[in-house]
């Protein structure tokens, strides 16, 4: 039967457990290094997915631009809709690999199938289906849906799965903050990587004499590009199948015990702030990674290379923060100001956006966009996965559905936000680079003035509850 206890008792308890085992390391550092990497494929296909799939659909298949959003629509409200019924159905016993006569870890189990279902079909999203298009865009519509689908579904399941791992590898919340940050550490590494292998293949397969933006000739460079990135990513998950040891202490086994019914989720205010927070964060970091690319091609008609050393440069600035500044600024200024400096970087990256003619722009205010929004999204990314860490404390059974629970409006806001904007477009403009520019200065600023909002608002004391801690 589901506990229903008091949230203070469950914060008082658990702060206590972690005054008196606050310098305690649970896990070897390859353990931890293994669970990092697990998550790199799926970086590796979100990088292609955000950034490039709406480029790729629109300028190298020449797909229809409402047609493309609605592409990306039907893989976030798949992804949306999936995910909280997957953070459920993890925790029941009927989906555990032992019934199908597999004796392993259920979370590592349902991450391999994901593994497997975003590896098949990443390459064939970014391959050219000839017979498709030549039966029509419909047909090759019909195609494309087909392989957003069975892609959203196995994203979702590695993700779930992934992140509620970290809750049942340690009891201990410096511990799970570290793994929090190394695996961000490696998404952006990922990330970083992505980006140079996009610069390399555009710079080396793009004649002088070529044209400055995407054109169906890009196809194969899409392709290798895929390829290449998929492989490492296969790589990495093999290693995090092999040296991930999800370690069974008594503590850890009690917490798995204790479980909250879901409207006991739904309804604490704690769940609720860390929950929008954690929306947020995740819109302004892959609405980012959609519009950016965009921007750049309609907005300020930049080469093809930009497309990769813009976010290269994000992501590197972001890596550097991760390492050298994350646990430092946490430790010192307590994670709300953390989160809000995180903010006011974001502010002022997109001020030069508004500000800055374009010109500039493509002469250096890029560049500075990019330094201050790779640090924003490290600082605001990882505090909020800390947060929800935090939350879960020793309910690890249903870290599952506290994480699906978190994906699933940001899912579909994403979604349903591409769709409207790509319809918008067709007939608000003929000259886009003055609407894309403001798209991407409102769909980045609305999700930072939302969550500076709620922590400027928000009572101390209902931080306390939902970080266990004064951040």
């Amino acid at each position: 039967k589901p506990l229903r206890l008091n949230t203070h008792s469950i914060v008082n308890c658990s702060w206590r457990q972690r005054l008196s085992t606050a310098d305690t390391m649970f896990l070897s550092f390859t353990v931890k290094l293994s669970y990092s990497v697990g998550h790199v494929l799926n970086d590796a296909a979100a990088s292609m997915w955000f950034s490039y799939m709406l480029v790729y659909l629109i300028y190298v298949l020449k797909i229809w631009p409402q047609n493309a959003g609605l592409l990306l629509l039907l893989g976030q409200v798949i992804d949306g809709l999936y995910t909280p019924i997957l953070g459920v159905l993890l925790g029941k016993p009927y989906f555990s690999p032992k019934n199908f006569g597999l004796n392993y870890n259920p979370r590592k189990f349902w991450h391999l199938i994901g593994v497997i279902c975003v590896a098949l079909t990443v390459p064939l999203l970014f391959s050219r289906c000839d017979s498709c298009a030549q039966a029509g865009e419909m047909v090759q519509l019909l195609y494309l849906c087909l392989l957003v689908i069975i892609f959203q579904l196995g994203w979702a399941t590695t993700q779930v799965s992934h992140l509620s791992l970290i809750p049942d590898m340690s009891p201990f919340e410096t511990e799970r903050d570290q793994l929090n940050n190394m695996k961000h550490a490696f998404n952006v590494s990922m990330n970083i990587l992505a980006y140079a292998v996009v610069w390399i293949i555009f710079e080396v397969m793009t004649s002088s004499d070529g044209e400055p933006t995407l054109d169906p000739t890009d196809a194969v460079k899409f392709q290798i590009i895929v390829l290449i990135l998929i492989s490492i990513g296969i790589i990495t998950s093999i290693i995090f199948h092999v040296g991930t040891e999800v370690p069974k202490s008594i503590h850890l086994e009690q917490g798995d015990k204790n479980t909250l019914h879901w409207k006991v989720w739904l309804t604490n205010k704690s769940f609720l702030v860390v929950a929008v927070l954690n929306i947020c964060s995740q819109m302004f970091r892959n609405l980012g990674s959609i519009y950016v690319p965009v921007y750049l091609q309609e907005g300020l008609k930049t080469p093809e290379a930009s497309l990769a050393t813009v976010p290269l440069l994000t992501n590197f600035c972001g890596l550097l923060s991760s390492i050298f500044l994350v646990k430092w600024l946490t430790r010192m200024l307590g994670k709300k100001i953390v989160l809000l400096l995180g903010n006011l970087l974001g502010f002022v990256g997109l001020l030069l956006l508004v500000l800055l003619s374009r010109e500039k722009m493509i002469t250096y205010g890029i560049y500075f966009f990019s330094i201050l929004t790779g640090p924003s999204i490290t600082l605001i990314h990882v505090t909020n996965l800390s947060l929800t860490s935090d939350l879960i404390s020793t309910f690890t059974k249903d870290s599952s559905f506290v994480y699906g629970c978190m994906c699933f409006i940001e899912k579909i806001a994403n979604g349903i936000l591409v769709f409207a904007i790509e319809a918008i477009s067709q007939k608000a403009c003929e000259d886009c680079s003055l609407f894309f520019t403001w798209v991407t200065v409102i769909v980045l600023a609305t999700p930072l003035i939302i969550s500076t909002t709620i922590m400027l608002s928000v009572k101390r004391k209902l931080i306390m509850i939902a970080g266990e801690e004064d951040f």
